[in-house]
């Protein structure tokens, strides 16, 4: 939400980062606000962040909008199913007397950590989608759905962009 010139809060998307640096300045700000709420340790945190760029420096900047674009849906839609899949292994486990690492008091640690070891979401999410468009199989335009458009980069010699043949 925004003000406008009338001052009255209006709903607007605001287009994402358009490259890895720009989003990990971002990200730097939600790491650091987790870790002040004490809800996310530094050590998990710091292994999101290294898995989108170890998937930038895979797939290169080239394909960086379909990486931001699993970001979105993973923090926006995918967390929290996977913080609700903890919280029922968590009541069955207790049920039975055993114990199961999700904590009530700090949810999102166990989701996070979680979901970094779900590797059919990022397979089917992310890495299909980054090969068919590097193989030219499927156009950019036609992968990117737009529920989270970027600001279009400039070609700043990002991390990245000269590491794999950009598609022509």
């Amino acid at each position: 939400m925004v003000i406008n010139s009338s001052g009255e809060l209006v709903k607007t998307e605001i287009a994402g980062p358009p490259t890895y640096e720009d989003w990990e300045k971002s990200y730097k700000v939600f790491f650091t606000a987790c870790i002040m709420l004490e809800q996310v340790t530094p050590a998990v945190l710091q292994r999101y962040m290294d898995k989108i760029k170890r998937y930038v420096l895979r797939y290169s900047n080239k394909s960086w909008a379909l990486i931001y674009q699993a970001d979105t849906r993973m923090r926006q839609e995918h967390w929290e199913r996977v913080r609700r899949r903890g919280a029922e292994e968590q009541r069955k486990a207790l049920a039975l007397g055993a114990y199961h690492g999700y904590d009530t008091n700090r949810p999102w640690e166990w989701t996070i950590a979680a979901s970094l070891e779900d590797a059919s979401w990022w397979r089917e999410e992310l890495e299909d989608h980054c090969l068919l468009f590097l193989a030219k199989c499927a156009k950019l335009e036609n992968l990117v759905e737009g529920e989270a458009p970027t600001v279009e980069a400039h070609d700043s010699g990002a991390i990245g962009n000269n590491l794999i043949d950009s598609p022509r």
